[in-house]
C-alpha cells in the first residue's frame, strides 16, 4: 500500500530502504527495521497525504471485501489527475457476516462504506470502484433476495457510477479489507465540515 501512494509521501525511499534491505537478505528484523515500518505508517496517515473534502472535486469510492472484512478509500481527483485520500475506512466482519457468498460481501462493503461516507457523498455524483465484476450486473436480477433488495434501495438513493478496477489494481481498499484488526473498527475519519 506505500508503494501505491508513494508520491504522497515525502523521503518514502529513504524512509523504505532499511525494509528493502530486510526483504533481500536473510535476517532478523532489527529496531531500524521496525522503527522505518512504524515511520511508513505514520506518513502514510499524517496530514500532508489526507486532503480536505471538497465539493468541486471529482470523487471516487474504491471497495473491497474478504471473508476478514471490508475496507474502502475515497479519494478525490486533484486538477483531474492525481487522486487525494479523503479518508479510509475498514472493518472486520463477524458472526453470519463470515459465511456471506462473494458478490454479498462485496454487496455489504458498498452498503457499509456509504454508510461511513454518507455526510459526504450524498446528493453528489461519484465513481464507485470495485474488483468484483458481478455487482456491475446485480441491478439487473429481476427477483433479489430481501437482503440484497433493501441494499440495492439504499444504492439507489445515491449518484453511483460503477467502475470495475481489476484486483491487481485495487491495492488499497484490497489491503484494508485483508488486514482489518479482529473484533475492531479501525476509521481514519474524513473531515467533516458540519463539525
Amino acid at each position: 500500500m506505500i508503494n501505491y501512494y508513494r508520491r504522497f509521501i515525502s523521503r518514502c525511499s529513504i524512509m523504505a530502504r532499511p525494509l528493502i534491505e530486510l526483504t533481500a537478505k536473510r535476517t532478523q528484523c532489527t529496531m531500524e527495521q521496525t522503527n522505518a515500518f512504524n515511520d511508513l505508517k505514520r506518513a502514510l496517515v499524517s496530514a500532508s497525504l489526507l486532503v480536505p473534502f471538497s465539493p468541486e472535486r471529482v470523487c471516487r469510492l474504491t471497495t473491497d471485501a474478504s471473508k476478514l472484512g471490508i475496507g474502502a478509500v475515497f479519494e478525490q481527483l486533484i486538477n483531474n489527475r492525481l487522486s487525494g485520500v479523503v479518508g479510509y475506512f475498514s472493518k472486520s466482519l463477524q458472526g453470519v457476516r463470515n459465511n456471506y457468498p462473494a458478490g454479498e460481501l462485496e454487496q455489504l462493503g458498498i452498503i457499509e462504506n456509504l454508510r461511513h461516507f454518507k455526510y459526504l457523498l450524498h446528493g453528489k455524483r461519484f465513481k464507485r470502484r470495485t474488483d468484483h465484476i458481478s455487482l456491475l450486473a446485480l441491478k439487473n436480477r429481476s427477483e433479489p433476495p430481501r437482503r440484497l433488495a433493501r441494499w440495492l434501495d439504499e444504492l439507489g438513493r445515491y449518484d453511483i457510477d460503477l467502475e470495475y478496477l481489476g484486483g491487481p489494481d485495487n491495492v488499497v481498499a484490497d489491503t484494508l479489507s485483508r488486514n482489518v484488526p479482529v473484533k475492531t473498527l479501525e476509521t481514519i475519519p474524513a473531515l467533516d465540515p458540519s463539525a
